[in-house]
């Protein structure tokens, strides 16, 4: 019982970190495509949250899209495997932004 638990307690913190990653992408895609220079990393988060809670208020769509969006991440974060394996760093963020 107690591993079922830790399983389902990682299994919504990959969820949480790939998702993390996705709305990111997006706000920053549309940020590029919008042809806005924001030198801050939080903007396209921000832009990508306000759509994701856009899409979750739709009625009866809502829930679906957010699932959706959860279990994407989830793949996203365990295929990449968590990343390169290097150490974190906002350095390659900042770099997109002053190219």
């Amino acid at each position: 019982f107690p591993i079922a638990v830790l399983l389902l307690f990682a299994t919504l913190i990959i969820a949480a970190i790939g998702a993390t990653a996705l709305i990111y992408r997006l706000g920053r895609d549309l940020l590029q495509r919008a042809e806005w220079e924001v030198g801050s990393p939080l903007a396209a988060l921000a832009l990508g949250m306000l759509i994701l809670y856009a899409l979750s208020n739709i009625p009866f769509l809502g829930l679906l899209v957010f699932i959706l969006i959860e279990a994407i991440g989830a793949g996203v974060a365990l295929g990449t495997r968590f990343g390169s394996g290097r150490s974190w760093s906002l350095r390659p963020l900042l770099e997109e932004h002053e190219a």
